[in-house]
């Protein structure tokens, strides 16, 4: 018998077809996976910068006051180390702006205290804390930054900025009235004493040097008899607040100082001498 050789096996045409194109789309599996997973990596890390850079058009979702008493104790934390030597310990403003007040220099949102926060104001004094906080302890501390609001402690300083809303709207004197910072004071009632409102004006805290001696009119802001007039249902809200806060960019400084008592027979004293035509 003759030397027998074997043939190696061969596979059909279609089927090494079908092997081969099996191959391929695998190796293309793994490489669009890869690319999706790193695509969603980078959308990730983008929604967390954008949250120091303020970009709500890439990560609105993010970008939230934090409620929770765990992040706000965290934030507070934060502050006492790093800002209480501009702000203070309670907000009420030293170097830096008065914190508990509704006058912003750049924005009340979360998003515009985060970018201050991150960017800084180096033309104010106000350094960039980016490289020194973790974005997770800015979103901290901006939380409990805008948490002092309306908490206006003892020998604040006085307002900067502008005056905002609670939902960022900047206020002007036509707003104001509609705008309730401390609901307590707003809906103080005239029930005071009319007689010791007028002596307290007159005298005792020196009101009448500004608005003339028993608010006798005044062609501009200081003239509280027309304040009916030119407020209308919402001027008992602007005595309140001026009282409060001071009128930024006056001579008006804050009265926060004086007792409610005392405020109440002002207040109807005034009120009590409206002139409404």
């Amino acid at each position: 018998m003759g030397n027998t050789v074997t043939l190696p096996h061969r596979y059909p045409a279609f089927m090494f077809s079908l092997k081969t194109g099996t191959i391929w789309s695998l190796l293309m599996f793994g490489i669009l996976s890869l690319q999706c997973s790193s695509s969603d990596k980078d959308e990730t890390a983008t929604q967390h910068v954008s949250i120091l850079t303020g970009d709500v058009s890439e990560a609105g979702s993010e970008i939230i006051k934090l409620e929770d008493s765990t992040s706000l104790s965290a934030g507070g934390s934060t502050y006492n180390i790093f800002c209480v030597q501009c702000h203070g310990a309670l907000g009420e403003g030293l170097i830096g702006p008065n914190l508990t007040d509704p006058y912003w220099l750049h924005g009340n949102s979360v998003t515009d205290v985060i970018r201050i926060i991150k960017n800084g104001v180096p033309e104010q004094g106000m350094l960039s804390w980016h490289n020194i906080l973790s974005t997770l302890e800015i979103q901290q501390v901006a939380s409990y930054v805008l948490n002092l609001g309306g908490s206006q402690p003892a020998h604040s300083k006085g307002p900067e900025g502008k005056m905002y809303s609670s939902d960022g709207l900047v206020l002007n004197d036509s707003l104001v009235m509609t705008v309730a910072f401390d609901r307590q004071l707003a809906g103080l009632p005239l029930k005071g004493d009319v007689v010791r409102g007028q002596k307290l004006f007159n005298g005792t805290y020196g009101c009448a040097h500004c608005h003339a001696p028993d608010i006798m009119s005044l062609a501009d802001n200081r003239d509280l008899k027309r304040m009916g007039k030119r407020y209308g249902p919402g001027a008992g809200l602007v005595f309140d607040l001026v009282t409060k806060e001071g009128r930024n960019g006056t001579a008006m400084p804050p009265w926060s100082h004086v007792s409610p008592e005392d405020l109440i027979d002002m207040k109807t004293f005034i009120f009590s001498n409206q002139i409404m035509e």
